[in-house]
């Protein structure tokens, strides 16, 4: 790697300006378009050894997918001789570290555009890694993360043991004075870690261990704590040894953050289980830069958030300390689906029918009501096709009832829909509690309620069952591929039954007193969770066999209901993104530019009438525009479908919700979300 200078022309397209940065993964240099004279970029030079600078490059190509208005674009990528060059796009600001502590409006500001930011990053499978002030300049009111020069995928972001050499950010500002910014990181042991001293979460420290996603949100806790605070969240530590500090210590109590103190301080705890979603920081950032206190919308349930933190599993020694941890795994891409007859278990779901040429063809709005259903090729004599929701059941009277299969959904969204969380939350074994009721209708498709009423109270059980959600508490190891976790708090219990590969499947269940006192709230959740771990232990798992109502939206995917011209406007982007898909599909999420952010959820409402909004039409469904009803952005509920609550307590509204979020002001943002709404309701 030979030395460059001022002048240099790099791939006969850039000529060099003058270096912004340098350290262990690389340098920046400021540089100049040799075609368009007036075009500025950032051209970073990867320094890597053996096969690292082509996964620098590869990981490179994966950020430019990220298309994020708080995140530094990425280009392109030109060789010149051995050297690969990494560019991006030239922000002229200044770091957050050299502007110093800010207000906590404007930290909060900044903290949601890059916790937007960092969660379009996680949408494509990468961690930054090393979140700092350092790391985010500002300029004209606008935050922008760079710097990836240590990003990783998930999957492959491990703590590496022995001596891997310090990370100095290309773009540190490394002062005089012996800014921990430009020092080593040490783990237990002596190793070497990539990263800055300070922002490091925890688990990052511990060799071998396998981090996720809450390490990115650790380090922007830490930087929004500093930012705020004008110092480090942890007394000591030093910038030699950043695990006394972060992995032993408890957070310095903030003075001077005001509204923020409370976001800030969870995203810094030290199990990673208990940090904020970066959705959620987000969402409270905005709440507070805005000066309001509003409620939230539904988000994906986060487990466990009241509950009290318990001690962890994995032993951590650092400087001759013992700590406990929770190590996460990585992702996981799925769990094989076996072929073979139709039973009631996990790796034996019926396969799901090949899709027609109507279904898998290009979407367009006029295609969309004949393309989103599929019959069996052969149905059997036992079933009818439901052409309203994608899905087939059992005709009355059959012998045996048959499980239902979902023809428009595929692979893990079809098995994922095919299990029953009302044939788990048991209530023959909640009876041993007091009279138990199973609630089939309220919330989302993959929950069910059970409310327990005995001669002191009344207590509700509820099953959640999600996909990729990190479990709380202590876990045991049932066999089978089985771990049963359990946490507790005051008036609440939680057990959940993990499983799949990586750990893929989490089944949750939750004990609540909501009325009177003296309910066993763990014995009812330990009772429902043994039986449903020994059910998914022995691949038995129960499946439905009867639509929630007749034309159910049940057999639908929220991701693949908009067109893509309708996505396109209400994303304000030119090409397609993917979306993040949830539980069987029933709740999907894009991010685009502008800090546009859309949500799609099938959710059910007994006796739904709203008392806000504009009630209106869209595509022969009634539908309401109900404005910021979810405290921010737009909302738009569309009724999919209504009936009888199968508990025979009154009808049920099957709502399709469409909430889009942004920079826009709220009258654009609602138009751009009837218009997805309108596309969306065409195909139900």
């Amino acid at each position: 790697m030979g030395e460059v200078s001022a002048g240099d022309e790099i791939a006969g397209r850039y000529r060099l300006v003058k270096l912004l940065g340098s350290g262990g993964q690389g340098e920046v240099w400021e540089a100049t378009s040799l075609t368009v004279t007036t075009l500025r970029v950032a051209l970073k030079r990867v320094r890597h050894e053996g096969d690292g600078a082509q996964r620098a490059v590869e990981e490179a190509e994966k950020l430019a997918r990220v298309r994020h208005a708080h995140v530094v674009a990425v280009h392109d990528v030109v060789t010149e001789g051995d050297d690969h060059w990494i560019v991006m796009g030239y922000i002229a600001g200044q770091s957050l570290k050299r502007l110093g502590r800010i207000s906590v409006e404007q930290a909060a500001t900044y903290g949601a555009q890059l916790a937007d930011g960092l969660a379009a990053v996680h949408a494509q499978g990468l961690l930054h890694r090393d979140v700092t002030p350092s790391n985010v300049l500002v300029a004209d009111g606008v935050a922008t993360l760079v710097d990836f020069g240590i990003a990783d995928s998930v999957s492959d972001a491990v703590t590496v043991t022995g001596t891997t050499g310090a990370v100095v950010d290309p773009n540190a500002d490394v002062d005089a004075d012996g800014d921990a910014d430009a020092a080593p990181a040490v783990g237990s042991g002596g190793a070497r870690i990539s990263g800055t001293p300070g922002y490091l979460a925890p688990e990052m420290l511990v060799p071998g261990t396998q981090y996720r996603r809450p390490a990115d949100v650790f380090g922007l806790g830490a930087t929004l704590y500093w930012a705020l605070e004008g110092v480090t969240p942890f007394e000591d530590g030093g910038p030699t040894s950043p695990a006394a500090g972060s992995a032993r210590q408890a957070v310095r109590t903030p003075r001077r953050s005001g509204a923020m103190a409370d976001v800030v301080v969870r995203m810094l705890h030290k199990n990673p289980r208990e940090r904020p979603a970066l959705e959620d920081v987000r969402d409270e950032l905005r709440s507070i830069a805005a000066g309001e206190n509003l409620s939230a919308p539904p988000q994906k349930a986060r487990k466990g958030r009241a509950l009290a933190a318990v001690a962890a599993a994995v032993v951590l020694v650092v400087a001759g300390a013992l700590f406990t941890w929770n190590a996460y795994g990585p992702p996981a891409d799925g769990v094989e689906q076996a072929a073979g007859p139709a039973r009631a278990g996990l790796r034996a779901q019926p396969e799901p029918p090949s899709p027609s040429p109507k279904a898998t063809a290009e979407k367009t709005p006029a295609a969309e009501p004949s393309a989103e259903v599929v019959a069996d090729p052969a149905p059997s004599p036992s079933r009818t096709q439901n052409a309203d929701g994608g899905a087939t059941q059992p005709k009355t009277g059959t012998a045996a009832a048959t499980p239902i299969t979902f023809a428009a959904k595929s692979g893990d969204a079809a098995r994922e829909a095919s299990w029953d969380p009302c044939k788990l939350l048991d209530a023959g074994t909640l009876n041993g509690f007091g009279a138990a009721r199973i609630d089939s209708d309220r919330g989302e498709f993959q929950g069910c309620d059970a409310t327990v009423s005995n001669g002191s109270g009344v207590s509700e059980v509820e099953l959640t069952m999600y996909v990729d959600e990190d479990p709380d508490g202590s876990g045991s190891d049932q066999g089978g591929g089985v771990t049963l976790y359990s946490s507790e708090g005051d008036d609440e219990c939680a057990r959940e039954v993990v499983f799949g590969a990586g750990d893929r499947y989490n089944l949750s269940f939750e004990a609540t007193q909501i009325e009177g006192s003296g309910a066993d709230l763990c014995a009812m959740a330990q009772s429902v969770a043994d039986r449903t771990a020994a059910l998914v232990a022995a691949d038995d798992l129960p499946v439905r066999t009867a639509l929630p109502m007749p034309g159910s939206a049940i057999g639908r995917n929220t991701c693949d209901l908009p067109s893509d011209d309708a996505l396109r406007t209400a994303l304000d982007i030119d090409d397609m993104v993917s979306p993040q898909r949830e539980f069987a599909e029933w709740d999907c999420k894009w991010d685009g530019d502008e800090s546009r952010y859309l949500r799609l959820l099938f959710e059910r409402n007994e006796g739904y009438a709203p008392d806000d909004g504009t009630r209106t039409s869209l595509s022969g469904h009634t539908a309401y525009e109900r404005g910021d009803a979810w405290g921010e952005g737009c909302l738009v509920d569309v009724v999919a479908k209504e009936g009888p609550s199968p508990e025979g307590d009154g009808r049920v509204s099957e709502l399709l919700r469409v909430h889009l979020t942004g920079e826009s002001d709220q009258e654009t943002l609602c138009d751009d979300a009837v218009t997805v709404a309108r596309s969306a309701a065409a195909g139900l």
